[in-house]
């Protein structure tokens, strides 16, 4: 679906005229302008929120990174002390998620 031309925007303004009348088309434009405002307000609410809460989640997962590097180097760290670290660490963001 393309974008929508002169001639459409055209036919769709004179049916809305003939269907709503000179009077009532105003305050539907006044009121669609307001509902489209509204919406995007509304989302640009929902994707800050949004951010806020990915922050918050990713905060112990980068901490977590940090002591499990700080405790054991993961190359020269044999794996049972590196998965008991993982645990460990991830027991604790999840009890703080």
């Amino acid at each position: 679906m393309g974008q929508l031309g002169f001639q459409e925007l055209f036919v769709i303004f004179l049916i809305a005229l003939l269907v709503f009348g000179p009077r009532k088309l105003p305050e539907l434009g006044k009121s669609l302008g307001k509902g489209l405002r509204e919406f995007k307000r509304a989302t640009e609410d929902l994707k800050s929120s949004w951010e806020d809460h990915m922050k918050d989640v990713e905060e112990p997962f980068k901490e977590a990174t940090k002591d499990i590097h700080r405790e054991c180097e993961p190359r020269q760290c044999e794996p049972r002390r590196y998965a008991q670290l993982h645990a460990r660490i991830f027991a604790r963001i999840h009890a703080t998620c």
